[in-house]
């Protein structure tokens, strides 16, 4: 009879407050990554973790008391959600762009052998990967499974992952994946300096934290341009891409994550009397951005010296020079 009794109550709080579902598939909830506009989509895993609750033994709804047991081992999973660029933005906040995927909760039957509400807690596990902020991440939500029977065994009737500290039932977890970029800008100086050469460049970035395939988009300003534009080739992880530039003149890499290394260099180094020194900002010796935005100034510089008073190497020229036009000037006279 007690058993019968906590039944009816478990189908009144299902109908009150669950989301109901059918055979073994359990909740879906929304996993969503916000990155910024214009960069590349990283593929991003995200896991959770699902474990019995034992030291919950009541649901309070309304002024109502429902009794709860401990979950099954094995009887919930979670299969990761993967995000990447094959999934496709749904809208635009305050600058990131919105990729979200669904995940679902997977009950085994099997593992419960009879009806009642069953707590687990559900956790998102946190990522390693630097840049990335996880809300969720550490937090522990509440799982109620409504397990009833149905005449030929058991049947999952309604699933609840709940927030008792805000006191709401959560279907979104959200992350954000912040990157930096690199600028790389070209200076030529010195009164020999040719303004308008193209100078090759070479920029390789790598990441052995991450074997995911990784690009980047690129966006240069030319010379005499107003603002930069979008390149159509991209920078892909662990490939030399390849350019030129002029002077005044950069290229800007969008999509750098915190464990990428960067490598920067000029082809046409210290060539044809040419000078080359780099400058560096935001970017450190192991090539790693350490700002929003890193600038990497390479400047080729070309002097020459030119004769402005008398010296020993003209001297001679100069007096034999003299002595004919005053030899000239008194034959001149003479006649």
């Amino acid at each position: 009879m007690k058993r019968f009794i906590q039944y009816l109550m478990m189908c009144v709080l299902v109908c009150m407050c669950c989301i109901p579902v059918h055979g073994e598939s359990g909740l879906e909830f929304t996993q969503e990554l916000l990155v910024k506009e214009g960069v590349y989509v990283p593929r991003v895993t995200f896991s959770y973790r699902v474990s019995p609750n034992t030291a919950i033994t009541s649901f309070e709804h309304g002024d109502r008391v429902y009794p709860v047991e401990a979950g099954v081992n094995g009887g919930v999973h979670v299969d990761p959600v993967v995000i990447d660029h094959s999934v496709s933005s749904n809208r635009n906040e305050d600058g990131y762009l919105c990729y979200d995927k669904k995940g679902s909760l997977d009950v085994n039957l099997a593992s419960f052998n009879h009806p009642g509400i069953y707590v687990y807690d559900f956790e998102v596990e946190s990522s390693a990967r630097k840049g990335l902020t996880n809300e969720a991440a550490g937090k522990k939500y509440k799982l109620y499974l409504f397990i009833e029977n149905k005449g030929n065994g058991l049947g999952l009737q309604g699933v609840n992952l709940y927030d008792e500290k805000e006191k709401s039932k959560v279907s979104m977890f959200k992350a954000k994946f912040d990157t930096n970029a690199l600028r790389v800008k070209k200076v030529v100086s010195g009164n020999q300096g040719d303004r308008s050469r193209d100078f090759g460049f070479s920029v390789l970035i790598q990441n052995d934290a991450h074997q995911d395939e990784t690009t980047y988009q690129v966006f240069k300003k030319s010379q005499g341009g107003k603002s930069e534009v979008k390149l159509d080739s991209v920078v892909k992880k662990g490939q030399k891409f390849v350019f030129t530039l002029k002077d005044d003149e950069y290229v800007r890499i969008v999509g750098l994550s915190q464990d990428d290394h960067v490598e920067v260099v000029e082809e046409d180094a210290n060539q044809n009397g040419y000078v080359t020194s780099y400058e560096k900002q935001g970017l450190d010796d192991a090539g790693k951005v350490t700002s929003e935005e890193a600038v990497v100034t390479i400047t080729n510089s070309k002097e020459a010296l030119v004769p402005t008073g008398v010296n020993d190497a003209v001297m001679p020229y100069v007096v034999v020079m003299g002595a004919v036009g005053v030899v000239a000037y008194m034959k001149f006279r003479a006649a």
